[in-house]
């Protein structure tokens, strides 16, 4: 694995910013870095070796009779409500075929010898595009795997050296971007090379084009426009004495929609970085997941359980979770469907109607973690299940949901 650097100011401070990326302390006149998937990258297909990092790096496990699971009348997957019949889970059993695909040629569900301790818990992250998914697992070591419909194998591995909380995204075909980390906040991952893209601290990216990408940093947002990162527009105001802290974002070519903690959401109409408009009426909360389908298709969600939406006419409650675990953490959509995870439930709301794909018990044992998708009938979702961290293939868990069928892959 090799590691670049390309640098950004601190933007916000002075015109020549005094940057630490990667153990290295750079003096900028100005903004340099590429930020768009082609100024940093070109925009051919990521090659990636078949091999990976070689068989210890990823083991093929074969899918139990419960792999699977059809959705039930009730709209869960399974009476008891947990994933698969028992409402737990089901551990691949290594070296055995899967026999028929369980997601386009892929026979075998993830499997990794990296051993998570339970003790320290484990996070992962899912991005997906038309090349297939990408899973990022954080524990020890970032690791990153893929699988293209063939099975999975580690494309990009390193130790933890910085610290944050890194989430993964990417370039449609192109670049990877990981961001969360300090002391480089956003990095792009390309053929096993790790550059450095803006020096700043950052905590969430959403890209938008090929040449645009939007990304939140306390109480600020930044654009890229496919060759810089520049602050847009002004810090954001919390209206009293309290600093906001932005937690993500969405955005299109016409509107970007910001959430951030202390109940605060913020909508940018036609994209103009002068007109932050903050939203009113909204329940008292604070907000870490924000998805859109345009200016008036907008959808927040807070750590109530509350999932609400605004049709351009205001914000109203599409649907709350209960317990100590409905706090919803991510959002993805495709064709007006949102689907939406919480500590214990993967959902998705359509037509007018929630449907709680999944679920499992709130005892602190199992988690989801992340949520993407490719189209509302290939979507991909990742949990963490504690009592598997002794198992042969570790304790993260992903699986993909075909509109009917939840599924290990």
């Amino acid at each position: 694995m090799v590691r670049r650097c390309r640098f950004s100011p601190i933007l916000g401070l002075s015109h020549a910013s005094r940057l630490t990326c990667l153990g290295l302390t750079i003096l900028a006149a100005s903004a340099v870095s590429g930020c768009g998937s082609r100024s940093a990258f070109d925009q051919s297909e990521l090659r990636i070796s078949t091999g990976g990092l070689g068989n210890s790096a990823v083991s093929r496990g074969g899918a139990s009779a419960s792999a699977t699971t059809q959705l039930a009348d009730s709209g869960g997957v399974s009476a008891t409500g947990g994933i698969g019949s028992s409402g737990g889970t089901t551990t691949a059993a290594t070296g055995t075929d899967a026999g028929p695909p369980i997601w386009r040629n892929s026979r075998t569900p993830f499997c990794t010898t990296q051993r998570q301790d339970p003790q320290s818990g484990v996070a992962a992250n899912l991005y997906s595009d038309s090349r297939g998914v990408f899973l990022q697992v954080l524990e020890q070591q970032d690791d990153i795997y893929f699988n293209d419909g063939g099975g999975w194998v580690s494309i990009f591995g390193e130790a933890l050296e910085a610290t944050g909380i890194r989430r993964l995204t990417g370039f449609q075909d192109g670049a990877l971007v990981q961001s969360g980390a300090k002391p480089c906040g956003i990095q792009f991952i390309r053929d096993s090379v790790e550059t450095c893209s803006a020096a700043q601290e950052a905590w969430f990216v959403y890209v938008v084009g090929s040449t645009s990408a939007y990304a939140t940093s306390n109480d600020r947002i930044l654009h890229c426009d496919g060759v810089t990162w520049t602050q847009f527009g002004d810090p954001l105001a919390s209206g009293n004495s309290n600093t906001v802290g932005t937690r993500a974002l969405w955005a299109a070519h016409d509107v970007v929609l910001v959430v951030a903690s202390g109940g605060l959401v913020y909508v940018y109409p036609n994209a103009d970085p002068s007109l932050p408009t903050r939203q009113l009426g909204l329940p008292s909360s604070n907000y870490a997941a924000a998805w859109g389908f345009g200016a008036n298709d907008l959808w927040v969600g807070n750590s109530n359980g509350q999932l609400l939406h605004n049709n351009g006419n205001g914000w109203a409650t599409a649907w709350s979770g209960t317990g100590n675990c409905s706090a919803i953490q991510q959002l993805w959509g495709a064709n007006g469907a949102v689907y939406f995870i919480t500590g214990d439930t993967f959902g998705v709301w359509r037509s007018g109607v929630a449907t709680l794909i999944a679920q499992h018990p709130c005892d602190g044992k199992t988690q989801f973690l992340s949520l993407w998708g490719n189209s509302d009938s290939e979507v991909f979702v990742a949990y963490s299940d504690a009592s598997r961290a002794n198992d042969t293939c570790g304790n993260v868990v992903v699986m993909w949901f075909d509109g009917k069928t939840l599924s290990l892959l």
